[in-house]
């Protein structure tokens, strides 16, 4: 009997890259048709309006005159309804965004789009000098996950990861400077620059001081931005009622999220998950000090926010690309496998679903270049853990665009003195919780590769510098 004849390793890897080839450009043509143009750049709209409405003197908390102004320039925020999306930002994002309002709104858009290119562009710099990985690494890591995540929805996450990076790289080069700029810019995501700012308050040396003043700058620009009363309502009603609006949010990583599906009540859920994040923010901060003995002093920033990521009352996905300059550190300077496991498994927004089929293709390469090169498994393994990945994702996508919508939300009630998180709520309850069991296995992967890179930097803070370094 003749022993059937096996292709040569080389042959095998080409058939299945072509295999893979066909596969994403078939489902990337599919994709096309789930990227809606008109939301693009969506949550902008609310971060201009807030803009205008704080420009005029008034507060932008509530319903009115927020709504107003976003069913003027949003094609997508349903006229004639009730709808007003919120704009939960703090009070020095605010006067940020009252200088950007006088623009109109295109020319923001286009210049907002110009902006995220050009920073996720300088946080690859930057991460590529700190961690010695290539540029076509750390880009791989950072084209979905942070680039086209936040780029189609104008998110603020790119510019706070900047600034997280901008930090460590100037606590690594003795730059008082970059720390303060860097701090200042990663507090833009207030709950992903806490961490880094005391971080660098607690372990950071001559450096405390630039920590300060990125703080009182921040401080005063709030006081002359808002008058007392609107600051004392951000942080009294605004803040609880966003993360109790977000609460059955499907596409939530946040630890007030999984407590409510487990069967805690939403205010309990959101309790929980406020003290959650002080111990993961306590914890971060006490260990990502130690373990910079052993991956240095960008190890300080970049720890601390790492940890605050596995829990609290309000986490999307945009955010979660701020895990990876601390697994890039790792995985550059120690050569550890696991943190670069982190770091592919991270680079793909899997809970996002719709957004990985629009630019499939690319998804696919950014996951086969990281897994090759960062997590270091074989060409013919990797192809393969790629087109599994990619075609449960594809599946998952494509079951979620055709189960579409039926109905539109009761808003009932709605005073123009609400907070704006009472339309907000009811959109999310009724559209946003359909597909709870689909979202969390999507979720998995992510909670893993988050809970593996704490391990990492946990180990390397309570084991001799020696020791942490092999493991």
């Amino acid at each position: 009997m003749i022993a059937p004849r096996r292709l040569p390793s080389r042959s095998r890897f080409v058939y299945a890259a072509l295999g893979i080839a066909a596969f994403v450009v078939f489902m990337g043509t599919i994709g096309r048709a789930s990227f809606q143009p008109k939301t693009f750049e969506y949550d902008l709209v609310p971060f201009y309006c807030g803009g205008v409405v704080v420009a005029e003197r008034h507060d932008p908390y509530l319903v009115e005159p927020l709504r107003t102004c976003e069913h003027a320039i949003g094609p997508v925020f349903r006229k004639g309804t009730q709808l007003v999306v919120p704009d939960p930002l703090p009070a020095y994002d605010q006067a940020l965004f009252a200088v950007l309002s006088r623009l109109p709104y295109l020319a923001l858009q286009v210049l907002w789009f110009v902006l995220e290119l050009v920073v996720c562009g300088l946080t690859a710099l930057l991460l590529v000098r700190l961690s010695g990985l290539s540029w076509l690494v750390v880009g791989s890591t950072l084209v979905v996950s942070d680039l086209y995540c936040s780029t189609i929805l104008g998110q603020l996450a790119p510019f706070s990861l900047l600034g997280l990076v901008l930090a460590g790289w100037g606590l690594e080069k003795r730059r008082a400077t970059a720390v303060t700029g860097g701090l200042m810019l990663a507090l833009i995501e207030p709950h992903l620059g806490l961490p880094a700012l005391l971080a660098v308050l607690v372990w950071g040396g001559r450096m405390r001081v630039a920590a300060l003043v990125a703080a009182a700058v921040l401080g005063a620009v709030s006081l002359l931005a808002l008058p007392l009363p609107t600051l004392v309502e951000y942080f009294a009603r605004a803040i609880p009622a966003h993360a109790l609006s977000e609460v059955n949010n499907e596409d939530q990583l946040s630890s007030a999220y999984l407590l409510h599906q487990l069967g805690v009540s939403e205010s309990l859920a959101v309790l929980l998950a406020k003290f959650d994040y002080v111990v993961m923010l306590g914890l971060g901060v006490a260990l990502a000090g130690r373990a910079a003995r052993t991956f240095g002093p960008a190890m300080i920033p970049f720890g601390a926010t790492a940890f605050v990521l596995l829990g609290g009352p309000f986490l999307h996905v945009t955010q979660i690309p701020a895990a990876l300059p601390a697994a890039l550190l790792v995985a550059g300077r120690a050569r550890s496998r696991q943190a670069g496991g982190v770091a592919a498994v991270l680079a793909i927004p899997w809970v996002n679903f719709s957004t990985v089929l629009t630019i499939l293709p690319v998804a696919a390469g950014a996951f086969y270049v990281a897994a090759r090169r960062l997590w270091k498994i074989g060409a013919v393994r990797a192809a393969i853990v790629v087109s599994l990945a990619i075609i449960a994702e594809a599946a998952a996508a494509l079951y979620v665009a055709f189960d579409p919508i039926q109905h539109i939300p009761n808003y009932g009630i709605v005073l123009p003195t609400d907070l704006a998180e009472s339309t907000w709520k009811t959109i999310i309850d009724q559209q946003q919780h359909r597909h709870v069991l689909l979202a969390t296995i999507a979720k998995i992967p992510t909670e893993l590769a988050l809970l593996a890179l704490a391990a990492v930097i946990a180990r390397a803070a309570l084991l001799p510098k020696a020791e942490a370094a092999a493991a």
